[in-house]
């Protein structure tokens, strides 16, 4: 494998780090943030670049909150400051993220650019409807506190098979040692979980031979023919990843037929004859369909299933309670 090296020059511009402060401000211009910065942006910049030059950048103790999440989960979200940490982090993300991404297998989706969840709802369709026999039966696993339990020792080592700048790698080291484990919320976390489950990935692939795999996170999708090979690759992707990676699978795992039950994932319902979107999903629609900004992400949503008549019956639901109210 091919690592690369001599990052330093290239980092150290200011055409890079130009780059990751218009990205850093994405939909973020009116945050307090991006103001304070904007009063002063050029010498802002400089700034950065001096204290990566003499070696004097240290990463920001990030702020933590917890959030509701979908079914009701609560997560603890890390936020970290507009400058320094996250113009520098989509700075590192400019030097690693091509080479990172070349190694990912291509049913790998999340956080990846042209890879997300539309191209995994294709996909996945596709297959469905090309081979119904070979995509009878389902395996759904998904990693127990997959974020929170990635050790930073072992993402150091992986990334040390990718890269080879020392230099480069001591800023990675010091973005990574912040915190344990990586931090839900965090830009560099997103491509560091997959590189590090890039080899569970090829384990999958290339020695179980699984032919319908897909992955989104920690989620992670097989179909087969039979129930039996599910089961086996079951037991040697949990030993793979217990002794390997040091990770755990829920036990909340699920093998069950594909037309019987449907797949849910990311947020639809998959079966041979038709994709629906998840219920809750549904629900959340019709409580917001007031609002104009959510019935538009709404229905960015609903054109990638079968909702022919969903979005005209929600969008009518006032109309018909006026008739019945007269």
């Amino acid at each position: 494998m091919k690592r690369k090296g001599n990052i330093r020059d290239e980092f150290l511009t200011y055409a890079n780090f130009d780059k990751a402060e218009r990205k850093a401000r994405k939909n973020k211009a009116d945050t307090y943030g991006v103001i304070q910065f904007d009063k002063n942006r050029e010498g802002n910049l400089q700034e950065l670049i001096k204290l990566f030059t003499e070696d004097r950048y240290r990463s920001s103790k990030p702020k933590t909150f917890t959030m509701m999440a979908d079914a009701g989960k609560v997560r603890e979200i890390t936020k970290m400051p507009y400058f320094p940490d996250r113009i520098a982090h989509h700075a590192i993300l400019n030097m690693i993220e091509e080479r990172l991404t070349r190694s990912f297998i291509a049913n790998t989706f999340n956080s990846i650019k042209h890879r997300g969840i539309h191209l995994l709802n294709q996909r996945l369709k596709h297959d469905l409807h090309v081979d119904p026999e070979g995509t009878r039966y389902c395996l759904k696993i998904d990693i127990r506190k997959f974020y929170p339990s990635v050790p930073c020792n072992r993402i150091k080592e992986e990334l040390r098979r990718y890269i080879k700048d020392k230099w480069f790698l001591a800023i990675i080291d010091e973005v990574l040692d912040t915190t344990d484990g990586l931090s839900i919320g965090g830009l560099l976390s997103q491509i560091f979980s997959n590189t590090y489950v890039n080899r569970l990935d090829h384990y999958i692939k290339e020695e179980l031979k699984v032919r319908y795999y897909y992955r989104y996170a920690d989620d992670m999708v097989f179909l087969a023919a039979d129930k039996p090979s599910l089961h086996q690759a079951l037991w040697r992707v949990r030993n793979y990843l217990w002794y390997n990676l040091e990770l755990e699978l829920k036990k909340n795992w699920q093998i069950f037929e594909v037309d019987e039950r449907g797949i849910d994932y990311v947020g639809y319902v998959f079966r041979h004859t038709h994709t629906r979107i998840r219920k809750r999903i549904k629900k959340n629609f019709i409580k917001k369909r007031h609002n104009a900004k959510s019935v538009a992400s709404y229905k960015g949503m609903l054109k990638w299933c079968d909702s022919r008549h969903l979005i005209y019956n929600i969008l009518e639901l006032d109309n018909h309670a006026k008739k019945r109210t007269n």
